[in-house]
């Protein structure tokens, strides 16, 4: 009989990371949240991690792009921090724009855990069959991680206190 402890482990980590994401945008000040920040809008560091999420952590053996016409629960998405800052000022998103995504996001990473046992984790990934489950999701893990401690180093030089994640389970 399979088990799925690592399946439940990696999804109770993703939300946490959620939990983690949704914190910075409530608590990050309005003068900051369109405010260019170590190179990019602040709101745009995190509409380009849950776009990320929400494109890889798909389990159909479709085209990468295929379906994101319409968004992420209507809001249109940009998964690339390369667009010119004079494009991405064009349409700035509001927190609840980025909650909107964020939830798009968090359910897509719901179903993709759902019902999954551990040896579903290295089984190939049916985007990109290079990569395993397993790969996809480590990925995703080091992309969020990633992008929260970009937000709370800004957050941090902006003297913005951060809250503290190590004991939640």
């Amino acid at each position: 009989m399979e088990n799925n402890i690592l399946v439940e482990k990696l999804e109770k980590r993703f939300a946490l990371y959620f939990n983690v994401l949704e914190d910075i945008i409530e608590m990050c000040p309005n003068e900051l949240w369109n405010k260019k920040c170590s190179g990019y809008i602040f709101w745009q560091q995190l509409a380009h991690t849950f776009s990320g999420t929400y494109l890889w952590l798909r389990d159909g053996k479709i085209n990468f792009l295929d379906g994101i016409e319409d968004g992420i629960n209507g809001v249109k998405i940009n998964t690339e921090l390369d667009v010119e800052q004079k494009d991405a000022i064009k349409e700035l998103y509001t927190k609840t724009d980025v909650l909107k995504i964020c939830s798009g996001a968090k359910e897509n990473c719901e179903k993709w855990f759902h019902g999954k046992k551990d040896g579903w984790l290295f089984l190939p990934f049916k985007m990109y069959e290079k990569f395993t489950n397993f790969d996809v999701t480590i990925g995703q893990i080091e992309h969020i991680m990633y992008h929260i401690g970009h937000c709370e180093a800004i957050f941090r030089e902006n003297n913005i206190k951060t809250r503290k994640y190590l004991d939640e389970e």
